[in-house]
């Protein structure tokens, strides 16, 4: 998350560079000592709206039936090399999948797109996650860091070949997702009418 001075209503806000972004903030300023607007047992939800969180290595030690939400999102893997699971490093893909559904949550996995091959990287995904078969959602990050496709005009395509190829495996619709900033900067539609971004 990046900070970009004040925005307004509809600016993108946050850092090009992460590709991360504030997709909304809504502030409402209320006399000290005055009640609420609204319910505080679930403050930033809105009536049938999930909210979650997405985890990998950089959250090592953590204990996802602790931190509120209705689902998380996992690491599994990125590229075709890497399998997101040190147990003595305090993280592990299957673990926390095994861990958050005691605790009320959904489970979903993520891959970490590095443009390589799409079908060999959706064929890395799907060995470490096929045991989650039908009990987890799966998604594609699409993200600059360490992607060597992205921006380069061949994004849509190659998402769409990955895409395409897990859900043959899955036997279930993943989704995409990315910042908001790289929604607008190609046309998704023929991603979009299948996978969710």
């Amino acid at each position: 998350m990046g900070w970009l001075e004040w925005m307004r209503n509809g600016s993108d806000a946050g850092t090009n560079l992460s590709a991360d972004s504030a997709e909304a903030v809504e502030a409402l300023v209320k006399v000290k000592g005055s009640d609420a607007p609204g319910s505080t047992v679930k403050p930033f939800a809105y009536e049938g709206q999930l909210n979650g969180f997405d985890i990998a290595s950089f959250q090592a030690g953590i204990n996802v039936s602790k931190v509120s939400g209705d689902f998380v999102f996992i690491k599994a893997t990125q590229g075709i090399w890497y399998k997101d699971q040190l147990p003595s490093k305090g993280y592990d893909y299957a673990a926390w999948a095994d861990e958050a559904p005691a605790s009320g949550k959904l489970v979903g996995f993520y891959h970490y797109a590095e443009g390589g091959d799409p079908i060999k990287e959706a064929d890395c995904f799907y060995d470490v996650i096929k045991a989650y078969k039908g009990r987890a959602v799966v998604a594609l990050d699409w993200e600059q860091t360490s992607n060597k496709l992205f921006g380069t005009g061949f994004d849509v395509q190659w998402c769409k070949r990955f895409l395409d190829r897990i859900a043959s495996l899955m036997d279930a619709r993943p989704l995409i997702y990315m910042s908001k900033s790289v929604t607008h900067k190609y046309d998704w539609s023929s991603v979009a009418v299948d996978y969710p971004l």
